[in-house]
């Protein structure tokens, strides 16, 4: 082709100019250490006359045969930059979010061990693009059970207002058998409060337990802080995607380096256990929810 053969003859003077082979002609520096870069941008504008041709689409660069797309300029593009054409590296997974865990006491109490639950993204998780978005996370029945199962208590440690909407989820769809209306009436069951000392502090008292002995299973990193000031076991779950059986197991194995877990029959009761929950803050939500109504 013409054209072809332009390129190969203007290409042959580039490297003669590099030599310094121009009849007779005296070695030019500047052509010498321009030779080099300018057959380079030959060679590429010939390689690209090569390209991948469009009717195989997908096909990647350093599979064509011929210009730059073939040499190790191509390998390399198509390797994502890594060296020798080598496959490029996957990209390494975050690291899974850590428990937070008090310091290990000299001795273990004697006293009665309690699962506290989040609400939100951790017993309530319901699959990615559901309709019905108030369900049980998958594992959340597994998980109740299998507190239950292990002579455990329960009790919900949760920011969450809305009681109709926990009562449905936990009460109807969740454990009717734990989630009774005694259980709602109960200092076992917490909400409203973003702070979880308050929440964590009641369900102590409740249950008359030590914090070593209360395990708060949640999704978000924040809440290690007001575990760690009582000192209960921080069980991180993954973030809005619901509570794992794995998340129940691996925190009934690190409860046993801080509890000797006494079975329901030996639980201690106080004044506290007793008394009434704290609702005070319902009937401002209640104001709220009913201004809400209004502005409708």
């Amino acid at each position: 082709m013409p054209w072809a053969r332009g390129v190969s003859a203007c290409s042959g003077f580039v490297r003669r100019a590099a030599r310094g082979e121009r009849r007779g002609a005296a070695v030019n520096p500047a052509a010498a250490s321009a030779g080099p870069l300018l057959l380079l941008l030959l060679q590429l504008a010939l390689g690209s006359a090569a390209a991948i041709p469009p009717s195989l689409p997908g096909r990647r660069l350093a599979q064509s045969t011929s210009g730059w797309q073939g040499g190790f300029f191509g390998r390399w593009v198509a390797a994502g930059g890594s060296e020798d054409g080598a496959e490029p590296q996957p990209a390494q997974p975050a690291r899974p979010p850590t428990d937070r865990l008090p310091p290990i006491p000299a001795s273990k109490p004697r006293d009665t061990c309690v699962c506290a639950f989040d609400f939100d993204g951790v017993l309530r998780a319901a699959p990615p693009g559901a309709r019905d978005q108030d369900v049980p996370a998958p594992d959340a029945k597994r998980v109740v059970q299998g507190c239950k199962d292990a002579g455990y208590e329960i009790a919900i440690a949760s920011a969450n207002d809305d009681i109709e909407k926990m009562k449905k989820v936990l009460g109807q769809r969740l454990d009717p058998s734990v989630f009774t209306e005694a259980f709602f009436d109960s200092s076992a069951f917490q909400m409203h409060y973003d702070d979880k000392s308050i929440t964590l502090s009641n369900i102590i008292r409740y249950y008359d337990t030590q914090p070593g002995c209360v395990m708060l299973f949640d999704d978000q990193e924040w809440n290690k802080a007001y575990a760690s000031d009582l000192g209960v076991l921080m069980i991180m779950t993954p973030t809005n995607a619901g509570i794992r059986y794995a998340d129940f197991a691996r925190g009934a194995a690190e409860l046993q380096r801080y509890c000797d877990c006494a079975p329901p029959a030996e639980r201690s009761y106080s004044d506290f256990s007793r008394a009434p929950p704290d609702r005070s803050y319902l009937p401002a939500l209640e104001a709220a929810k009913a201004g809400s109504r209004r502005k409708r």
